[in-house]
């Protein structure tokens, strides 16, 4: 017998169930895991740790997901196996533009210069000559900042997908509704809309809000302060080109 990994999680990729593996059968692709039948050797411990309940054994596998047994052993054929969290490996290069990015996009919600600086140097002192875990960075940072940011951090870190502003238009009404689109359901992350030199702050979630708005479909978003993105539909939902 062998567990199997499914679709849900697919953009997914929290590594509970790694943790507790004590062989090393998981392995990583750009938006899932796998789990390499010949390595897992039942011990059941990956099943109940999954937060997205993705692992199942090939026995209690659900008939639309019996094609992920195969799925499973090709793919953990080619894709590289998942290290022990905790010991060092060299991240895909991709990763240090994203965190860059990221930290970009973090000040931009911390809006303050000098208190973001001197969390920067906070952060370097609390944890210099330090092996640290991103769990440690995340509590510092929401005690420090006294709110909590794990969900930006969750869905920046461990998601694949940027979040998007999904922005709808009502011109009669002279309104804008929008929400973020994001794969972490309690992300809700503040950014600047309007123009240049004209900026307020809206308070998106993943649910739906209203605002007056004069600028009509000329209102612009703060790209260039957070690593987001932007879509614009129609009031039936569907992308406007």
């Amino acid at each position: 017998m062998t567990y199997v990994v499914t679709d849900a999680c697919i953009k997914c990729k929290y590594m509970d169930c790694v943790e507790v593996c004590p062989v090393d059968c998981f392995h990583e692709g750009p938006n899932f895991l796998v789990i390499d039948p010949d390595e897992c050797i039942d011990c059941t411990l990956c099943e109940p740790e999954c937060p997205v309940e993705a692992i199942f054994t090939e026995e209690e596998l659900p008939a639309d997901q019996q094609q992920f047994l195969q799925i499973n052993i090709d793919l953990a054929r080619k894709w590289p196996v998942i290290t022990q969290r905790g010991i060092h490996r060299t991240p895909n290069q991709d990763q240090y533009f994203k965190c860059a990015l990221f930290l970009h996009t973090l000040r931009s919600v911390v809006n303050d210069d000098a208190r973001w600086w001197k969390l920067v140097r906070d952060t370097f002192e609390r944890f210099k000559y330090q092996n640290i875990m991103t769990e440690d960075v995340v509590r510092f940072f929401n005690a420090e900042l006294k709110q909590d940011l794990t969900p930006l951090f969750d869905q920046y870190l461990r998601r694949v997908d940027l979040p998007t502003l999904e922005l709808t238009f009502d011109e009669q009404a002279g309104t804008v509704s929008y929400r973020w689109n994001a794969d972490e359901r309690a992300f809700a992350m503040p950014v600047r809309v309007g123009s240049k030199g004209s900026w307020q702050v809206i308070q998106p979630t993943t649910d739906w809000k209203t605002i007056p708005n004069a600028e009509g479909r000329s209102l612009q978003v703060a790209t260039d302060l957070y690593y987001v993105n932007v879509a614009i539909l129609d009031a039936a939902g569907r992308p406007v080109k």
